[in-house]
């Protein structure tokens, strides 16, 4: 007689807390039975562990983890630039990303590109039925992407050559079958317009400072656009040099003025908030962007920047008390600006716009609490990291799914992204990431999910590191929007 052992049906995808208690798990979601029956967490996903196979002299130099069918390569390299992160002028140790000449440019294949005027007719009705919606968090009838663009495009050459160029980058997304043709139309039209861009910077009178302006803009947001590739930064100090030298009431006084400010303070801010202290003070030193006080009191929500200016002003206070000493930074201003942000009132949401601002707010919650955590602790000031963090990642896919595209809002999801968070959240954030690449492809997502991972890989192999050193030393220079 042959005894045949009796094999019960195992549960191969059991949570974590069943597991490790050897119980049968009825892999419930998002909580099991038995889990919910005594209270405890139940998770789904594997933990990070190290590799024992990849050890060496008691040295863990790879980390693998299994979540979903998500996986992140730690690399030789990765664990080489954190464990030399501390050692200052060694440019061989802190590899950074190399920023491209502004004025190199790929090659234009040999093909014929004259001025078909069928050609430039198709880039320009494109530019002003789909692409200046997208531009903005809420398309609108004065929205200036197309009452101020427009008319001056066709009124100036350099403007119309960075509306055909910023017009073939986005076709390049949309119809990949004609990729080459509208490649070599991007570099035709972006040469012509950086050309002409420096022939008006020789010149820099107020006379042609709007022309100048905008088209810094619109070569900024093509920057952007082209996978978000370090070049915009060039650009960004270009502005920040322009609007040191207008006072003021002549910005506030200028639509023109106003709207190129507006595209600009909102960028400048948000990759303040990535600087760690060095760089923080470097970039502000030598190119401070102005900030108009009167224009930091409105509290409505603005269109191009998908919250009000005064939420805006609370994000860079935040920045600005973040980077001074520890020692110089009293309690009673870490307070302060915890009132301010508290008085931020959530919005019914009602329009895009309300969704957006309540967006924000939860991400400069989450902002705060990871930069004074310590300060807050002392106070007995508590912020629901948890709630925040998992009511952020449900708006932020509900900008997934919504029916028309706006910009893309990435540094609510790089926030959304820093922390203590567990292997889920991670996932969440990376589906986040996918699925945006997918909706804005060639976008910044990519650029700022590549970030994300960096810090991950970083903060497993050195839990004391600053994620804002982490992009520090990778050499990213994140456009958020």
């Amino acid at each position: 007689m042959t005894n045949t052992r009796k094999c019960s049906n195992k549960s191969r995808q059991g949570c974590l807390s069943c597991k490790q208690r050897r119980k049968k798990c009825d892999e419930g979601k998002p909580s099991c039975k038995s889990c919910n029956c005594l209270g405890l967490k139940c998770s789904y996903v594997n933990k990070l562990y190290w590799h024992k196979s990849k050890q060496s002299c008691g040295a863990h130099y790879i980390i693998k983890s299994n979540p979903s069918n998500y996986t992140i390569q730690t690399t030789f390299d990765d664990v080489r630039l954190c464990l030399f992160s501390n050692i200052h002028n060694n440019s061989s140790l802190l590899r950074s990303r190399a920023e491209n000449s502004l004025g190199v440019i790929d090659e234009i294949p040999q093909i014929i590109l004259s001025h078909d005027q069928a050609i430039e007719s198709q880039l320009f009705t494109y530019y002003i039925d789909v692409l200046s919606k997208k531009k903005v968090f809420e398309d609108c009838q004065l929205n200036e992407f197309r009452s101020i663009i427009i008319p001056c495009s066709i009124s100036l050459s350099s403007l119309f050559q960075s509306v055909m160029a910023i017009a073939a980058s986005d076709l390049i997304r949309q119809s990949p079958q004609n990729c080459s043709l509208y490649l070599s139309l991007t570099n035709k039209y972006k040469n012509e317009a950086i050309n002409m861009m420096y022939n008006l910077l020789d010149d820099p009178s107020e006379e042609n400072m709007n022309e100048i302006l905008i088209s810094i803009l619109l070569l900024c947001s093509l920057e952007i656009g082209e996978c978000g590739n370090n070049n915009w930064i060039t650009y960004l100090k270009q502005s920040c040099l322009i609007f040191q030298r207008l006072d003021d009431r002549t910005i506030l006084f200028s639509k023109s003025l106003m709207f190129c400010y507006r595209y600009f303070i909102l960028r400048y801010i948000l990759l303040l908030t990535t600087f760690d202290n060095t760089e923080f003070t470097d970039f502000v030193t030598n190119f401070p962007m102005r900030m108009i006080s009167d224009f930091f009191t409105i509290k409505s929500v603005d269109y191009m920047l998908g919250c009000s200016p005064y939420l805006l002003r609370i994000i860079y206070d935040v920045t600005v008390l973040r980077n001074k000493n520890e020692s110089e930074i009293a309690s009673s201003e870490v307070l302060s600006l915890y009132n301010r942000i508290i008085s931020l009132v959530r919005r019914e949401e009602v329009t895009k716009l309300d969704f957006f601002e309540n967006l924000y707010i939860n991400s400069l919650n989450l902002y705060f609490e990871n930069i004074f955590k310590t300060v807050l602790a002392h106070l007995n000031v508590k912020i629901d990291v948890n709630g925040l963090h998992q009511d952020l990642l449900q708006k932020y896919r509900k900008v997934l799914h919504a029916k028309d595209l706006t910009l893309l809002p990435g540094w609510t999801l790089l926030i959304s992204s820093i922390g203590d968070i567990d292997d889920y959240g991670r996932i969440q954030v990376l589906e986040s990431f996918y699925a945006a690449e997918i909706r804005w492809p060639r976008s910044s997502g990519s650029a700022i999910r590549d970030a994300v991972e960096a810090i991950w890989k970083f903060s497993d192999l050195n839990k004391t590191i600053n994620w804002r050193k982490v992009l520090s030393i990778r050499g990213y220079k994140l456009p958020l929007t």
